[in-house]
């Protein structure tokens, strides 16, 4: 029996299942880690020292994970996100010097927990005291490129005015019609998109936006041979023309 159909067979117990659903963020955090180390190199027993588990158990999930392997597209740039460059980026979203470096110990955390994945992690931080209000830091990884609003977020961020909001874009894509509808209907104060090579976008709209209008343009730069990065970047700007949104990479040297 391979380690997978155990797996699978155990998880019909209700309560092996509950508690393999409960360990799987801290999970999540130390494969992040592991896959981060096999990237640097480093021996099983520095792989051991950063996660805090035995020096066997790391070896075994390491291999896992290069058996299985991770996106490698969506790697996160470790030297460049613990940089000076970096870091100073979050200077220019906010005078507050405390909220600025909280929001990129945040950022970093998000960036190092989803590293070689295509999931999405959120916060929501309170604009007046920098308290985290709420986050989504667990969905499944069926789910992509979007954060799922259930009823418990809905009620966390009930009644703010000012909130300040954090997801990464594994792709590296600037901010999608999904986000900038979201800001419209939620009314937020400052909403970031993190993306694993280190550009972040600030955003905001005033009105809802068709996705079938984006998604027009996306498709037209595509055929004229622009990426889809280039093709999203284009067709924004071409929304921006008409519609009470707006959009810009936050650059340190602004």
């Amino acid at each position: 029996m391979t380690f997978d159909e155990y797996k699978k067979e155990q998880l019909k117990d209700p309560e092996f299942a509950k508690a393999y659903d409960e360990i799987q963020p801290e999970m999540n955090i130390i494969r992040a880690n592991i896959q981060e180390g096999i990237s640097q190199n480093l021996t099983q027993h520095e792989l051991s020292e950063r996660t805090g588990i035995d020096q066997g158990v790391s070896g075994k999930m390491a291999m896992e994970d290069q058996r299985y392997g991770r996106n490698k597209s969506t790697l996160v740039n470790k030297t460049y996100i613990e940089s000076g460059g970096f870091r100073n980026k979050f200077d220019k979203i906010t005078d507050n010097p405390k909220l600025a470096r909280f929001l990129c110990s945040l950022s970093k955390e998000i960036l190092f927990h989803r590293s070689g994945t295509q999931t999405e992690d959120m916060y929501w931080i309170d604009g007046e005291t920098g308290e985290v209000v709420t986050r989504v830091i667990d969905q499944s990884l069926d789910i992509k490129h979007k954060i799922v609003y259930t009823d418990a977020v809905k009620k966390a961020i009930s009644g703010y005015k000012n909130l300040i909001t954090i997801h990464n874009h594994p792709s590296s894509m600037p901010p999608s019609i999904n986000d900038f509808n979201t800001y419209h209907q939620r009314g937020y104060g400052i909403s970031l998109v993190i993306c694993h090579d280190g550009t972040i976008y600030q955003y905001r709209s005033e009105q809802w936006v068709r996705e079938k209008l984006c998604d027009m343009y996306v498709a037209s730069s595509i055929m004229e041979g622009y990426d889809e990065r280039e093709a999203q970047i284009i067709a924004l700007n071409k929304i921006k023309e008409n519609h009470k949104i707006d959009f810009w990479e936050v650059n340190a040297d602004e």
